[in-house]
């Protein structure tokens, strides 16, 4: 894949293809559980919600192995006795779950890529209403999969470091804040504060001030906090 390719990119899988051998655990989780959080209104309470929030978790270096290995059985195990959109649903948990104890997570998370979009476009985010198959619903939803990809993985041809001088208390103040309260609509206020702290740099600037999507592990804010 070249550069032009993963910047244009629309299809997830092949994208993951390209990078996944340089990624590390924890960005993979977050980007996987950031695609999950689309989904949220197909998801249930009783299982599939509770184990993105768990991938997120240990993301972070909460939450234990076991508490992993009872997730993932619980999940294999729905997905064989449960009808119609619920396998999507574990799938596409199960790929936000995933863990490198699995050798075959590439495969898993690919899977669950495609799952998520395929309970995207089978009902409707505002009414949960049925909609009519090969809809363009899971196309958009590759798409926007593609854009959360780079927002998390940012652009592997041309990375950019973040250098000390840049991270004065504001900065690190309003980083930690957007990453753990969700508050992406205060990236433009980041970008205003790097920018006051000497960051020239159009590709960190315009990231923060254009539409997004962001999402936890965005490629800026772990810049910014020493994350990987």
């Amino acid at each position: 894949m070249t550069e032009a390719e993963w910047l244009a990119g629309t299809n997830p899988p092949l994208m993951f293809k390209a990078i996944w051998r340089n990624i590390s655990e924890r960005k993979l989780r977050l980007f996987t559980c950031a695609c999950c959080r689309r989904i949220w209104h197909v998801l249930s309470d009783h299982l599939t919600r509770p184990a993105v929030e768990l991938a997120e978790r240990l993301a972070d270096g909460a939450g234990t192995e076991g508490d992993w290995d009872r997730v993932y059985s619980a999940l294999i195990s729905h997905a064989s006795e449960s009808p119609d959109l619920e396998p999507l649903q574990v799938s596409a948990a199960l790929g936000a779950a995933c863990s490198y104890l699995r050798r075959d997570y590439p495969r898993i998370i690919t899977i669950g890529l495609r799952s998520a979009c395929r309970a995207a476009a089978a009902l409707a985010p505002e009414t949960r209403a049925p909609v009519p198959p090969f809809s363009d619903q899971a196309l958009h939803e590759e798409a926007r999969q593609a854009d959360l990809m780079r927002d998390v993985f940012g652009n592997p041809f041309r990375p950019v470091p973040c250098p000390p001088d840049w991270r004065t208390s504001t900065v690190m103040a309003l980083a930690h804040g957007i990453y753990e309260d969700r508050a992406f609509d205060r990236m433009p206020i980041l970008a205003d504060a790097l920018q006051d702290a000497g960051c020239d740099n159009d590709t960190v600037l315009d990231h923060c001030r254009g539409e997004g999507p962001h999402a936890r592990g965005c490629w800026v804010v772990d810049s910014v906090l020493g994350r990987w």
